[in-house]
């Protein structure tokens, strides 16, 4: 979830426009989805984003803050529920489908597109497997998940030592109303 909100704010939220960089970033942030990581705790798998967010490569970006930013944007991911949450998937596994179908039409840099095919195909089936998961979970699940990654968010500005204060983010209320109007 991180990497996708990581993704979409490098893009404006358009990884469209390059498909092809937009799962490069994808898969370099995210462990689980580049490396076949395999975090044991939220900790774990935050700490491993913010290492990447806060490296020499995306450092530009913001650093620290933008990697707060970044997990604010995933706690409130979290809070919107099963339907958001399966149409986040649905949307990181089309860039990703895109992205390999992109790759077999440009047939340049064999050897480093067949490796980023493996990742992607990988990555693919990881998606997949998580968006039939989160579609089974109850309700009650993502405000635990949402909890669990707030507190570990806290202790990783404790251990950085940021006195910043990072506004505390509210459960989002959609009684009807939309959360993004489009605008003409």
């Amino acid at each position: 979830m991180y990497s996708y909100c990581f993704t979409l704010r490098l893009y404006n939220g358009d990884w469209q426009s390059d498909p092809i960089g937009s799962a490069t970033v994808l898969l370099s942030v995210s462990s689980v989805l580049g490396q076949g990581g395999q975090p044991e705790t939220v900790l774990e798998a935050l700490s491993h984003c913010m290492e990447q967010t806060c490296s020499p490569t995306f450092r530009h970006m913001g650093g620290l803050q933008f990697g707060l930013g970044l997990i604010n944007d995933t706690i409130t991911l979290l809070h919107l529920d099963t339907p958001a949450l399966v149409c986040m998937l649905c949307d990181l596994r089309r860039l990703i489908q895109h992205t390999e179908k992109d790759l077999k039409s440009e047939k340049s840099r064999k050897s480093k597109s067949s490796e980023i095919k493996a990742k992607l195909k990988s990555a693919e089936r990881k998606v997949y497997f998580i968006m039939c998961w989160a579609h089974e979970q109850p309700q009650e699940a993502w405000s635990s998940i949402a909890a669990i990654v707030e507190a570990e968010k806290s202790r990783l500005v404790e251990f950085v030592g940021s006195k910043t204060s990072v506004p505390k983010m509210k459960k989002v209320q959609n009684e009807g109303k939309p959360l993004i109007k489009e605008v003409e």
